[in-house]
């Protein structure tokens, strides 16, 4: 197994409008240091997630399109898929942290099986950093 380097980047179009929000901000990158440093597959080391927080006008341009990438030859992977714009507009901030701790789950899982990770100790993982932050507690 190869230790784990998870980049968890602003929201597409989102951070553009809006400008980034400290506290989703920190709660990613203490996700990131979370994960830094375990094993969740044996040969990707390296994902990358982006959200795209874009409304449909936007994505129906065909700006911001979805994607998933595994190079396995080079243990990295690549993940950008849509969130619900109006939800996420419209959510307070432990909402919104919510939403991206779901995302970043839906990401991972999305690419779990090709980038063998071990989505359920990931998973695991994530949910005890939410318990530990009181995240879903509310």
């Amino acid at each position: 197994m190869v230790k784990m380097d998870l980049n968890i980047n602003s929201p597409m179009y989102y951070t553009r409008e809006f400008g980034v929000m400290d506290e989703i901000y920190d709660m990613c990158k203490d996700i990131r240091n979370m994960a830094k440093g375990k094993s969740y597959s044996s040969v990707i080391n390296i994902v990358g997630i982006t959200p795209i927080i874009a409304p449909y006008d936007v994505l129906s341009s065909g700006l911001f399109k979805e994607m998933k990438k595994c190079e396995l030859k080079y243990g990295f992977a690549s993940v950008s898929l849509q969130m619900d714009y109006e939800e996420f507009i419209g959510a307070d901030i432990e909402e919104k942290k919510k939403l991206i701790i779901i995302h970043i789950l839906t990401s991972m899982k999305a690419i779990h099986k090709k980038a063998k990770i071990n989505y359920i100790d990931f998973e695991s993982d994530v949910m005890q950093y939410c318990k530990a932050h009181e995240i879903f507690m509310k």
